[in-house]
């Protein structure tokens, strides 16, 4: 299966081809709130590093948040631009599960700076059940149990993992 994933919703933008779970990305923050322009050349190197053409990718996914909104809004827009024209399933992914995805030590914290001392965060509690919410500094640094950060550093492997998940789950439904 073949999948083009984006990240716009942050300062660094993210574009990750995966050609039958081979992962092929690019990334950057040295184009800081261009993502506008960035996006199309970031998908074409990141397609073309892949050994594919657009018309190749059998899903497309796009973080949908946290974030910044018309950050989200140039990746949303271009995933679905692509998709529509393609007649391809389109999947949106919430930043946040992307760093519950990656660890199953419960309670669990995901956050993502929302700016201003806050956080926006998911939970997972030890029942497993899962509330977003907004949180600040201090409940973050007291919460008991992991807390794991989503920023410019994670790992791009984990988006691309949870976005194969998605994208089997949508193509197996046949939900377009």
């Amino acid at each position: 299966m073949n999948i083009l994933t984006v990240d716009t919703s942050a300062s660094r933008l993210l574009v990750i081809a995966d050609k039958d779970g081979q992962t092929f990305v690019k990334s950057g923050n040295e184009e800081l709130k261009k993502h506008n322009s960035m996006l199309m050349p970031y998908i074409d190197e990141a397609l073309k590093a892949a050994g594919l053409t657009v018309s190749d990718i059998d899903c497309f996914c796009a973080v949908v948040g946290p974030g910044s909104f018309t950050g989200i809004r140039v990746g949303v827009s271009a995933i679905n631009g692509l998709a529509y024209a393609l007649d391809k399933p389109v999947a949106g992914i919430n930043s946040l599960h992307i760093g519950i995805y990656a660890d199953i030590d419960l309670p669990l914290l995901s956050v993502m700076d929302a700016g201003h001392g806050n956080y926006y965060s998911a939970e997972i509690d030890k029942s497993k059940k899962l509330t977003l919410s907004l949180k600040t500094e201090l409940e973050v640094q007291k919460f008991d149990g992991k807390v794991i950060f989503y920023d410019e550093n994670y790992n791009p492997d984990l988006l691309a993992d949870f976005a194969r998940i998605v994208a089997k789950n949508i193509i197996e439904d046949g939900v377009k």
